[in-house]
């Protein structure tokens, strides 16, 4: 996670070296049509952890808060200021940990290391909205799409090994700008909120069983995270 945060770091450094030394002034060629962008960065799980689990625990969950993302958006312009189309994003953490004991149901302990490595994905339709800045092109983009949230889990933990999926309606706003760094390519620098909540899990354990777990209310999992993300834009 470190040379992650590393290479999104001079990645970040080499953008804005572009804009600030760029001596040229671009326009957008086209403010209607077709617009892909690609984009990644840093997410952070907002979901609240429970403060009476042991201190190792909450440690442990906590470095599974912090993870990173990528993602692609196609819009469609059919106004300079509206347009539709569709988002796709995925975001990653991991966590692990030596020298834990655990207890299985029947009085077993183990020792050894636990891990865990998550994976969220979002797809859906999204509306999007811009608002011009000046007349070169550059703007002010606000984005809001519904659609299908995925979650899965590999978890190791002593003795066992088995994986945690479960699906959800899902969400996603994003507020960005967009800077114009020539003809139809900009750079994009976006604050997104990405959410839903799992109601169900399904266990598929090492051996090939499964089984679904009924979440209780109360004991829903949320999947909520911010993402912070940098990104170029390409207008067809």
């Amino acid at each position: 996670m470190k040379q992650l945060s590393k290479l999104l770091f001079l990645i970040t450094i080499m953008l804005l070296s572009t804009v600030l030394f760029s001596q040229e002034e671009h326009e957008l060629k086209t403010k209607k049509g077709l617009q892909i962008s690609i984009y990644g960065g840093y997410s952070y799980r907002t979901t609240e952890i429970d403060d009476n689990m042991p201190s190792w625990q909450v440690d442990y969950i906590k470095g599974l808060k912090s993870g990173f993302h990528i993602g692609t958006d196609l819009t469609y312009y059919f106004y300079e200021t509206t347009g539709a189309g569709l988002k796709f994003n995925m975001s990653k953490a991991s966590n692990h940990l030596n020298n834990v004991t655990v207890t299985d149901d029947i009085g077993d302990s183990y020792t050894g290391a636990i891990e865990d490595n998550t994976t969220i994905i979002f797809i859906g339709p999204a509306y999007t909205t811009r608002y011009f800045v000046g007349d070169r092109g550059n703007a002010f983009i606000a984005n809001i799409a519904l659609g299908y949230l995925s979650y899965s889990n590999d978890v190791l933990v002593p003795n066992m090994q088995y994986k945690i999926t479960g699906e959800t309606f899902g969400s996603a706003m994003d507020l960005g700008y967009e800077y114009i760094l020539k003809d139809n390519l900009a750079i994009n620098i976006q604050l997104s909120a990405v959410g839903g909540v799992l109601k169900k899990q399904v266990y598929k354990l090492s051996d090939g069983r499964t089984y679904t777990d009924e979440l209780e209310k109360g004991n829903y999992i949320g999947l909520h995270r911010i993402d912070l993300s940098i990104g170029f834009v390409y207008n067809l």
